[in-house]
């Protein structure tokens, strides 16, 4: 085994370590060399193959022409039984699968799967990677907040975790949606009156200014354009950094203007364990 194949090893190793198939989100493994490429659909917490294709009996086409239709057998197979998001495991190859798949020049990737439209816009405030201690060792996932708004009046926040980056936003995206609430304006989409907030060493000030625009840094000007808020003066005033404090201390300043009027329905769906 020369070195290469043992850096492809070890770099295999690695991304199986953090990737994990499951009934909702199953891994999309493939594996090609110089005679073949075959793809597999797997729920790891099952241990099963779900759907599987290889181009190993075609005898016709060229090397792209038959990957291209053993993509489209699987992206078939897998719409027959209902999947609909997988997560990629490159199995070791640096950089993924990148090849010129269209011979006349446009080198957008092909979609086989498609990608719902966000129900509302988003802003990730933090994201940071834990450790808890156990028995076995360490136990490394990850924490994730998103704040969320319709740019109508409307504002969420929620927090996350999980074993790898896609389960932990998916988890704070369900939570912000469960926490909207729409926000009391004024026909010029700005705040009727001063509103203060503390939260834990952050404390935030936000202010009408009468057509001044949105004078405001940080969490406090993101979360505001999410809201689609205006016209509004928005001060930090502890020396606090951390940009989830500053957030839950804006979500809780906005939320003193709680209309009584139902926020907009959010689809929340339920969220399985998934990776990378």
């Amino acid at each position: 085994m020369n070195k290469k194949q043992e850096k492809r090893i070890r770099l295999k190793k690695k991304i199986r370590a953090k990737i994990v198939g499951t009934s909702e989100r199953p891994r999309l493994s493939v594996f090609r060399s110089n005679a073949y490429i075959s793809a597999q659909i797997i729920d790891d917490t099952k241990r099963v193959t779900l759907v599987s294709a290889t181009d190993m009996k075609a005898t016709k086409g060229t090397k792209s022409e038959r990957s291209m239709a053993v993509g489209a057998e699987v992206a078939e197979k897998a719409k027959a039984k209902g999947i609909t998001t997988v997560v990629f495991d490159r199995n070791g190859l640096k950089g993924g699968y990148q090849g010129n798949n269209n011979r006349s020049g446009d080198r957008r990737p092909r979609a086989n799967f498609e990608r719902p439209k966000p129900e509302f816009d988003q802003k990730m405030i933090s994201i940071r990677r834990v450790t808890r201690v156990v028995s076995g060792g360490r136990r490394m996932s990850f924490a994730v907040a998103i704040a969320i708004g319709d740019k109508k009046g409307s504002i969420g926040l929620g927090t996350g975790k999980g074993t790898d980056t896609a389960l932990a936003i998916a988890k704070a995206l369900r939570s912000a949606k469960k926490s909207m609430f729409r926000i009391k304006t004024t026909k010029e989409m700005s705040i009727p009156v001063d509103v203060s907030a503390k939260y834990e060493s952050s404390k935030v000030t936000m202010m009408p200014n009468r057509g001044k625009g949105l004078v405001a840094g940080s969490t406090i000007r993101e979360m505001l354009i999410l809201a689609g808020i205006k016209n509004v003066t928005g001060k930090i005033h502890s020396g606090s950094k951390n940009k989830l404090n500053n957030a839950r201390a804006t979500y809780k300043a906005l939320y003193q203007l709680k209309t009584k009027a139902a926020a907009p329905v959010a689809k929340v769906e339920p969220v399985a364990a998934v990776a990378e």
